[in-house]
């Protein structure tokens, strides 16, 4: 069954609903596969991955992302893999296109000492009949990484800006993951930026509905096995395959994972580590406040396992007047009303006033080798779902297996930065299909909007009528001249389409 129809815009419900049944189709009939045989590891993973027939068992990490900044943090994370964590899992650089891959960084993931390690082109995968086909970009790219990109059957899906904090071997022999074939990690909020509307349509109350311990999904880091979830990537596609409508109703694809557990009628499956965050905290005098850095996320027992939204490239590494890695603070595992402190007119950041830094002093706590955030809860009186404002915090050499591991990945960092930041800058303009490139100039002002990645903004401005021309940074331009003389970037102008009756620039 084929997901025909093409009369229903992409962004409304009713296409949503109009190809559900096609997936439904599908499902059953992947069900009756599965269940016919010798158990789950039968069934395919998902109808196109690069890596061929599942059932391997393969495991490995994958990163999802493209473009300079976000392959330049995926370097430094493979690097302290390796060279800090010890791990030899193979490890897959995930990306969508040719146009998010800068040469110069691609040349860097060759270093022997960082093997095995590949770049693949997730657009070469072939996309499934069953599917509506979708523009793949931004979030949906992730999950088409986990989708169909990947050739792991068992996998540590990461964002570009996450560090574990324990070796990944590890997270693999967590009992929960064992039993389920799944973890995902919580964020700090309750329900926000979901529309509880979205199950609604497919005929269940939000799973937060009388459920006050309940959090969204963060989806920085998620551990999965496809050959046991093979009905939840199906359904997990089909939400971010229409993305035009769902994305309205929910932030990416972050909380698409638990729906698509629901439409898989897994929902009582769904395992999540029930320990909220922590706010890794950094002051910086010119913000006269403690700048968000990182967020900490635990296991079960209350371990340190991801250094999450370090954001080295481009941020740290562009500010070479404050060392933002070296961290003054950690908050316990925080409630959401704690968490909504953070929000200030530009960045994520609590005023001095608004942590507490006597009340780890009356802990009497003693930090050592094995002991958790729970141990420091325990000694502090601390309870996560403590709501009070300021929030108690204490120093990070009271988690001192993650603190020096912390340490160690700032040390990569540092190691790394100038080299990437000289391969970030450098040049690169590669040729795209419906532009004209311009290399060395530049179109200032008449800026539409700004995207993060060189392959988004071709994307977005092939399909805007409004867009003329986009730069190297990802700004889409209203006009394509006057042109100036920029270096260090590049101009693709779009070609003109006479026959589609596009008006020309009166300035060209």
């Amino acid at each position: 069954m084929r997901p025909e129809n093409k009369d229903v815009p992409d962004d409304k419900e009713w296409r949503l609903l109009l190809d559900f049944h096609c997936v439904l189709t599908y499902t059953q009939h992947l069900e009756k596969q599965l269940t016919g045989g010798p158990g789950p590891g039968r069934g395919r993973g998902n109808p196109g991955g690069n890596g061929g027939p599942r059932g391997s068992g393969r495991r490995g990490v994958v990163y999802a992302g493209g473009g300079s900044n976000q392959l330049a943090n995926i370097l430094v994370g493979v690097t302290y893999l390796r060279e800090a964590l010890g791990s030899r899992l193979p490890v897959e650089v995930i990306y969508y296109g040719e146009a998010e891959v800068n040469p110069a960084i691609a040349k860097l993931f060759d270093d022997p000492k960082l093997q095995p390690v590949a770049l693949v082109d997730s657009a070469l995968t072939p996309y499934p009949s069953h599917q509506r086909p979708c523009e793949i970009k931004s979030f949906v790219s992730k999950v088409w990484a986990l989708y169909a990109g990947t050739s792991f059957d068992e996998v540590l899906l990461m964002d570009a800006d996450n560090y574990p904090l324990v070796p990944p071997e590890e997270m693999f022999e967590m009992e929960q993951y064992k039993q389920n074939g799944h973890v995902f990690w919580p964020d700090f909020w309750h329900s926000a930026w979901i529309d509880g509307s979205m199950y609604e349509m497919f005929g269940s109350k939000p799973p937060w509905h009388n459920n006050p311990t309940h959090r969204v999904t963060e989806s920085g880091q998620v551990l999965f096995d496809r050959r046991r979830l093979p009905l939840v990537l199906e359904w997990l596609w089909y939400l971010n395959s229409h993305s035009a409508f769902v994305y309205k109703k929910m932030h990416g694809d972050k909380d698409s994972f638990k729906l698509a557990f629901y439409l898989a009628g897994m929902l009582q499956n769904f395992t999540q580590v029930p320990v909220f965050n922590s706010m890794a905290l950094k002051w910086l005098p010119p913000e006269n406040a403690y700048l968000l850095q990182s967020v900490i996320q635990y296991s079960w027992k209350g371990e340190p396992l991801f250094f999450h939204q370090t954001k080295f490239f481009p941020t740290v590494a562009r500010d070479r007047s404050t060392n933002r890695t070296q961290l003054d603070w950690l908050s316990p595992p925080a409630h959401q009303d704690r968490a909504n402190t953070l929000f200030k007119p530009h960045s994520y950041a609590l005023w001095r006033n608004q942590t507490d830094q006597q009340a780890y002093k009356r802990c009497g706590y003693q930090p050592g080798p094995g002991k958790t955030v729970f141990d420091i809860m325990q000694a502090c009186g601390w309870k996560q779902d403590d709501r009070s404002i300021p929030t108690p915090v204490f120093p990070p050499s009271w988690l001192p297996t993650a603190s020096a591991r912390i340490d160690a990945l700032t040390a990569t960092f540092f190691r790394l930065r100038d080299q990437l930041l000289e391969a970030t800058s450098a040049k690169w303009c590669p040729q795209l299909s419906g532009f004209t490139l311009h290399t060395g100039v530049d179109r200032f002002g008449e800026d539409l909007r700004w995207v993060s990645a060189l392959g988004e903004a071709h994307s977005e401005c092939r399909k805007d009528p409004e867009c003329k021309a986009f730069n190297r940074d990802g700004w889409l331009k209203r006009k394509r001249s006057p042109r100036s003389k920029a270096e260090t970037n590049c101009l693709w102008v779009k070609d003109k389409n006479r026959s589609k009756g596009e008006e020309e620039d009166t300035d060209d």
